[in-house]
């Protein structure tokens, strides 16, 4: 939100702004710590790729199509997930808690006594990604846009 301050006259495009903040949310809930900024671009640079090529038909896995480009994101985007399972797991073995989402996923154990797969666990984290994004940022830019529509609803917030 500090950014956003500083954008000064010039403002904030909402919806791209709140994309951004809901993204970082997510992934700091997800992996129990903040994202840097250079980092946290790459990976929704990332993200707007597989979700640009999952609505992309025809899949057609072949160089520079959008598909190929999605399968090729999605692959980098679980290896940022697989390095977070990796130390996930190292943390609970020196007998430390790992935090947020993913700690619970690695720590997790069912009644048999088996522990999900980080195949498991990676897929769930995109999952999470997937299913809190857009849905989040266009929740909260739609009440922005009610909030500015009704300045005495505002008010009455800020009083």
């Amino acid at each position: 939100m500090a950014k956003w301050v500083a954008a000064g006259p010039e403002g904030v495009k909402a919806y791209e702004g709140n994309k951004m903040l809901t993204f970082d949310f997510i992934l700091q809930v997800a992996m129990g710590r903040a994202i840097p900024d250079d980092e946290l671009h790459r990976l929704s640079d990332l993200f707007n790729t597989l979700v640009r090529g999952l609505l992309a038909w025809p899949f057609l896995n072949i160089p520079s199509t959008p598909w190929n480009k999605a399968l090729k994101a999605q692959k980098e985007l679980i290896s940022y997930f697989q390095a977070g399972v990796t130390a996930a797991r190292q943390q609970l073995a020196a007998g430390d808690q790992a935090p947020a989402v993913m700690g619970r996923l690695v720590a997790a154990v069912d009644e048999d006594g088996n522990r999900l797969t980080d195949k498991e666990i990676t897929d769930n984290m995109l999952l999470l990604l997937v299913a809190g994004h857009d849905t989040s940022s266009t929740t909260l830019t739609r009440c922005m846009s009610n909030l500015q529509d009704h300045p005495e609803v505002w008010q009455k917030l800020r009083d």
